[in-house]
Protein backbone atom coordinates (compact mmCIF):
# COMPACT_ATOMS: atom_id res chain seq x y z
CA UNK A 1 0.00 0.00 0.00
CA UNK A 2 1.21 3.67 -1.09
CA UNK A 3 0.04 6.41 1.44
CA UNK A 4 1.26 9.81 1.38
CA UNK A 5 1.58 10.73 5.12
CA UNK A 6 5.15 10.10 7.00
CA UNK A 7 2.98 9.27 10.25
CA UNK A 8 1.43 6.16 8.34
CA UNK A 9 4.41 5.35 6.39
CA UNK A 10 7.32 5.32 8.36
CA UNK A 11 6.59 2.79 10.95
CA UNK A 12 8.52 -0.07 10.08
CA UNK A 13 5.91 -2.59 10.78
CA UNK A 14 6.62 -6.13 11.07
CA UNK A 15 2.83 -6.61 11.79
CA UNK A 16 1.04 -5.00 9.06
CA UNK A 17 -2.28 -4.38 10.72
CA UNK A 18 -0.85 -2.20 13.21
CA UNK A 19 -0.83 0.46 10.48
CA UNK A 20 -3.53 2.45 11.37
CA UNK A 21 -4.07 3.38 7.28
CA UNK A 22 -4.17 0.16 6.81
CA UNK A 23 -6.07 -1.32 9.64
CA UNK A 24 -8.80 1.85 8.18
CA UNK A 25 -8.80 0.62 4.70
CA UNK A 26 -9.41 -3.25 5.42
CA UNK A 27 -12.50 -2.47 7.41
CA UNK A 28 -14.18 -0.87 4.43
CA UNK A 29 -14.48 -4.17 3.49
CA UNK A 30 -14.96 -5.55 7.35
CA UNK A 31 -11.56 -6.89 7.47
CA UNK A 32 -9.80 -4.96 10.32
CA UNK A 33 -10.38 -8.26 12.34
CA UNK A 34 -10.86 -5.68 15.73
CA UNK A 35 -7.14 -4.19 14.31
CA UNK A 36 -7.66 -0.81 15.63
CA UNK A 37 -6.54 -1.28 19.00
CA UNK A 38 -3.08 -2.40 17.92
CA UNK A 39 -2.63 0.40 15.24
CA UNK A 40 -4.13 3.13 17.85
CA UNK A 41 -1.05 2.13 19.95
CA UNK A 42 1.16 2.18 17.18
CA UNK A 43 0.13 5.27 16.01
CA UNK A 44 0.00 7.38 20.03
CA UNK A 45 3.61 5.55 20.07
CA UNK A 46 5.17 7.40 16.90
CA UNK A 47 3.29 10.56 18.29
CA UNK A 48 4.95 10.47 21.69
CA UNK A 49 8.17 9.91 19.42
CA UNK A 50 7.63 12.51 17.08
CA UNK A 51 7.21 15.02 20.17
CA UNK A 52 10.08 13.94 22.25
CA UNK A 53 12.39 14.18 19.03
CA UNK A 54 10.94 18.13 18.67
CA UNK A 55 11.94 18.94 22.15
CA UNK A 56 15.21 20.57 21.48
CA UNK A 57 16.71 22.78 24.01
CA UNK A 58 18.32 26.02 22.88
CA UNK A 59 19.97 27.89 24.65
CA UNK A 60 19.63 31.76 24.38
CA UNK A 61 21.61 34.92 26.05
CA UNK A 62 19.38 36.63 28.42
CA UNK A 63 20.35 40.15 27.18
CA UNK A 64 19.00 39.13 23.90
CA UNK A 65 15.54 37.86 25.77
CA UNK A 66 15.17 40.91 27.01
CA UNK A 67 14.86 42.80 23.81
CA UNK A 68 11.96 41.27 22.77
CA UNK A 69 10.22 42.46 26.23
CA UNK A 70 7.68 45.37 25.49
CA UNK A 71 4.38 45.77 23.60
CA UNK A 72 3.72 44.73 19.54
CA UNK A 73 0.78 46.09 17.97
CA UNK A 74 -0.22 44.96 14.46
CA UNK A 75 -2.73 46.21 12.06
CA UNK A 76 -2.98 42.80 9.83
CA UNK A 77 -4.51 41.20 13.17
CA UNK A 78 -7.55 44.10 13.80
CA UNK A 79 -4.84 46.27 15.70
CA UNK A 80 -4.14 43.62 18.43
CA UNK A 81 -1.47 44.43 21.10
CA UNK A 82 0.40 41.39 22.24
CA UNK A 83 2.68 42.10 25.06
CA UNK A 84 5.53 40.30 25.76
CA UNK A 85 7.23 39.10 29.19
CA UNK A 86 10.27 37.53 30.17
CA UNK A 87 9.44 35.32 33.23
CA UNK A 88 12.77 34.42 35.29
Amino acid sequence: MLTNSEALASFGFVDVTENPFVCSFLGLWDYAYDCAPKAEAALTKWIEGRRAAGKVVVRVDPLILETYVGEYQFETLNNRIYTMVRKK
